[in-house]
């Protein structure tokens, strides 16, 4: 699949209503129609087209890569990009966990008989997965199959939760129940911290460095302190945005926004 791609002048950029924080300087951007947007250490992109049940991967030069169709994809199907030579691919509605390479090619695929759309799993490191089903944080060694899990987690709810995140740095674990809040818990799955929003829609981490997506603007999570100003805002519903140690990357407006950190 062929998509035209631009690249904008910072200037025209500064003109919109969009503000951006001095840490991050607009490079360019992509025209996608993408529910959601996934970037990897090798600055590949990964976007589900919200046209059609596509996937596609994506070179740093916006070139296509790979691309994988299925009926079954759709904007609750997430990925761990932590490792671009293994791929976590989950069905949530399916309870299916997919291993993929790096040509989007099936190694594995697992069903978990304790999953439902409101699990999530990750990369805790690259013999562990980490999940979260039944109310519980788990680890669960790839080699042994060994599963140690956390306390229960309580928490109340209106209607049924989509979209759980859970991300891990391989020494913190980040969970986000939308519509409810956030949780942090340690490698030893000790719950550290949790804090009541339910506007927090999306989580992303930068090294150990959590950011987050909340009306419409990012943030870096500041805990403990007083609400921090927001690194973007926009005028746009933003869809998803995910970020690594070079770039960040926001789905909005039927286009893929990318900027380059300064730091």
């Amino acid at each position: 699949m062929i998509k035209e791609w631009f690249i904008h002048s910072c200037v025209f950029f500064s003109l919109t209503n969009i503000g951006i924080s001095q840490k991050y300087l607009f490079q360019d951007s992509f025209l996608l129609n993408a529910s959601t947007i996934y970037i990897d250490k090798l600055n590949q992109i990964y976007a589900l087209d919200k046209s059609n049940a596509h996937l596609l991967k994506l070179n740093e030069d916006w070139s296509t890569n790979q691309e994988l169709s299925s009926p079954f994809l759709n904007e609750y199907v997430t990925l761990d990009v932590s490792d671009p030579m293994k791929i976590i691919l989950f069905f949530p509605s399916y309870s299916s966990v997919q291993i993929l390479d790096e040509s989007l090619g099936t190694l594995s695929d697992e069903h978990y008989s304790n999953f439902n759309t409101e699990s999530a799993i990750c990369f805790f490191s690259t013999t562990q997965y980490c999940f979260f089903a039944e109310g519980k944080i788990h680890l669960k060694n790839i080699l042994d199959q060994r599963i140690v899990n956390s306390e229960s987690i309580y928490y109340e709810r209106d209607n049924e939760i989509t979209s759980t995140v859970l991300k891990s740095s391989g020494k913190e674990i980040f969970l986000l129940l939308p519509g409810i809040g956030l949780w942090q818990f340690s490698g030893f799955l000790n719950e550290e911290f949790s804090v009541e929003d339910s506007q927090i829609k999306s989580i992303d981490l930068k090294d150990n460095q959590l950011f987050y997506l909340k009306e419409n603007q990012i943030y870096q999570w500041e805990k403990g302190s007083r609400p921090s100003e927001p690194i973007y805002k926009s005028k746009f519903k933003i869809n998803s945005f995910a970020i690594n140690s070079k770039y960040l990357i926001i789905a909005e407006n039927n286009q893929i926004r990318r900027f380059r950190w300064l730091n």
